[in-house]
């Protein structure tokens, strides 16, 4: 019987179960980590309990995704593990001109219908940054831009950890058909 004990506690335990699931252990610790939080703040709201949490810890519900991430990467591989989330993070997968069309892309259409507006008879509306200087537009785009970047925690998880473990089982092609067409279609 102690062999049978023995056994279980041994193939079943967390760290075995998050090496032959990273994905699912991945999203499991996620919302444990977001929920914990979440939980708390919202019987404080209703007044079911009686005192908040502290709101730094409101800082883990937003870094859940790439908290869980590493912990999980950190499980299965070590540092080594940790890299290759990060490194897979930072793949340019297109040229640099397509990274600024998606960058500028938005802006260009938002100030072209303006200038249509505009051109139509429609009034200059108030933009609030015209009257700023250039750098200081600039410094504040970049900042801007580079904030978005960090706090991209869901794409941490996609493409450290969702991505490779879906290819690996579908491929490339299929794996595409499979996460995104086909749930359209149900």
């Amino acid at each position: 019987m102690s062999t049978i004990a023995k056994g279980f506690s041994t193939d079943m335990g967390v760290r075995t179960f998050v090496i032959r699931h990273p994905l699912l252990a991945t999203y499991i610790l996620m919302f444990t980590i977001a929920w914990s939080v979440m939980i708390p703040d919202t019987l404080y709201s209703q007044g079911i309990i009686s005192s908040p949490l502290p709101e730094i810890l409101e800082i883990f519900t937003g870094w859940s995704p790439a908290i869980a991430t590493l912990i999980v990467a950190v499980t299965v591989a070590g540092r080594s593990g940790m890299s290759e989330v990060f490194g897979r993070f930072l793949i340019w997968r297109v040229g640099f001109p397509w990274y600024m069309v998606g960058v500028f892309l938005l802006a260009g259409i938002i100030l072209g219908g303006i200038g249509l507006h505009v051109l139509f008879g429609g009034a200059m509306p108030v933009i609030p940054i015209a009257g700023e200087p250039v750098w200081e537009v600039a410094l504040t785009f970049l900042v801007g831009i580079l904030v978005l970047f960090i706090g991209n925690t869901e794409e941490i998880v996609w493409r450290g950890i969702a991505v490779p473990k879906l290819q690996d089982r579908y491929g490339a092609v299929a794996c595409v058909t499979k996460c995104l067409v086909e749930p359209a279609f149900r």
